[in-house]
């Protein structure tokens, strides 16, 4: 397969992936993520060969190669936790056995060195599950991988003395008489990812993972099995191989990704979670009543006193800002809340009207975060209202995260007042 067919189809891939993460709907909470990135490290190698396994057991030393890649990576699933991520890499496999003590094809080597370093250019596509979910800063995950690799370039060498201490050695660029074009091993490993604000757009991250690949197909070409590659010279001549070569290797990378779906939206906080302040209580009718000026927002005491007065309440909404309180970017309601939700549950009931209970936040944190975080709200206040007698069936919840602000999200009290949960009042 030529090179370019593979960079085709890993574009179309990556463009498939923004596709899904673009038309992802705002109420799949939280929405899939598409991230691109870059990767650089460096990878201890080894050879396994199964003839020398079973006649000796020589020296096997790492040879050392950088690794060096590119890819994009798609999160999905409940908190970001799942994630998908294709790659395109160079990197050098081989590896290096020393002291081998045997007659090598009758020609006397003794004590020889076989070494060997091919490039290979290799598709890969990482299966990774993150420990902790979308808000946090830092986030361990565990990954597997399968491996296609395809040779490029490289040598291999064989160096030694023979039975009268004479040195002899002997080197071959890597070509498709002598070594397999493709090449498939499995990996897995672990890494950790820090997220932090890039400039004015969303979170990037940098990471740094280990792994450990175990070559799963032989590397000797069929030239080499059948006999026809033909290595002229004075030390081996033509050969022909019975046994299996495999690659393997241990990888160190460090990680640099930006998401390129929420590319160009203003920076979030440096935390991936929702900023909560505490309300400022001073004045806080004042400030309530302007929030509603050209609004269908009403308190619950005018809806209270509009219904005292026989008047309609329908196409109305009640907007609790400072009454219903969660804990800490929690969909947990605070004791404090429960006397208002009582009375408002006592309202409910009497005006047996049907009613829908909506989730905002304010601007601070990620899209995804937001709009998960209202839907959770809305529905834990839709459920305790239940629970204290409103019926079910004249009670629904919607969300809008950060969708629907009151006021600007410019200042502390914008934001406080942009927090809320209302319930609008329909027959």
């Amino acid at each position: 397969m030529k090179h370019n067919t593979i960079i085709a189809i890993f574009v179309a891939a990556i463009s498939a992936f923004g596709a899904v993460a673009q038309n992802s709907s705002a109420e799949e909470v939280p929405a899939a993520r598409l991230n691109i990135g870059a990767n650089l490290g460096l990878r201890a190698n080894f050879m396994r060969f199964s003839e020398l396994d079973k006649k000796t057991y020589p020296d096997r030393n790492a040879s050392l190669g950088s690794v060096i890649g590119i890819f994009g990576e798609y999160e999905f699933g409940k908190d970001l936790r799942y994630a998908i991520r294709p790659e395109l890499d160079f990197t050098r496999r081989g590896g290096k056995i020393c002291n081998i003590k045997s007659d090598l094809l009758n020609k006397g080597l003794y004590d020889y060195t076989y070494s060997a370093g091919i490039t290979y250019f290799d598709v890969r596509i990482p299966v990774i599950y993150q420990f902790l979910g979308a808000t946090s800063s830092f986030r361990p995950y565990i990954f597997a991988a399968p491996y296609l690799g395809f040779a490029s370039a490289g040598r291999f060498k064989v160096s030694g003395s023979d039975s009268n201490g004479t040195e002899a050695s002997y080197k071959v660029n890597a070509a498709s008489d002598n070594v397999a074009r493709a090449h498939f091993s499995l990996a897995i490993g672990a890494g950790v990812k820090y997220y932090f604000p890039l400039m004015n757009y969303s979170k990037a991250y940098v990471g740094f993972e280990m792994s450990y690949d175990h070559g799963l197909t032989d590397t000797y070409s069929g030239a080499e099995k059948n006999g026809k590659a033909a290595i002229n010279n004075s030390l081996f001549g033509k050969y022909v191989i019975n046994g299996s070569r495999k690659f393997s290797g241990l990888e160190f990378r460090f990680t640099f990704g930006i998401p390129i779906n929420t590319w160009g939206q203003q920076r979030r906080s440096p935390v991936p979670v929702l900023v909560e302040e505490e309300p400022a209580r001073t004045n806080a009718a004042d400030r309530v009543t302007d929030a509603f000026a050209g609004t269908n927002c009403c308190t619950l005491d005018d809806i209270i006193d509009m219904m005292a007065r026989g008047e309609s309440v329908e196409g109305k909404t009640i907007c609790s800002i400072d009454d219903i309180n969660f804990d800490f970017n929690s969909s947990d309601i605070r004791e404090e809340s429960f006397g208002y939700l009582d009375k408002l549950a006592s309202t409910l009931i009497r005006m047996n009207a049907q009613v829908e209970v909506k989730g905002h936040t304010d601007s601070t944190g990620p899209d995804d975060v937001n709009m998960r975080i209202s839907r959770q709200r809305a529905k834990a206040v839709m459920d305790y209202l239940i629970d204290q007698g409103v019926n079910p069936n004249k009670i629904s919840y919607s969300f809008y995260g950060a969708t629907r602000p009151l006021v600007s999200n410019e200042t502390i009290e914008g934001r406080r007042i942009n927090r809320r949960v209302e319930v609008e009042i329909f027959k």
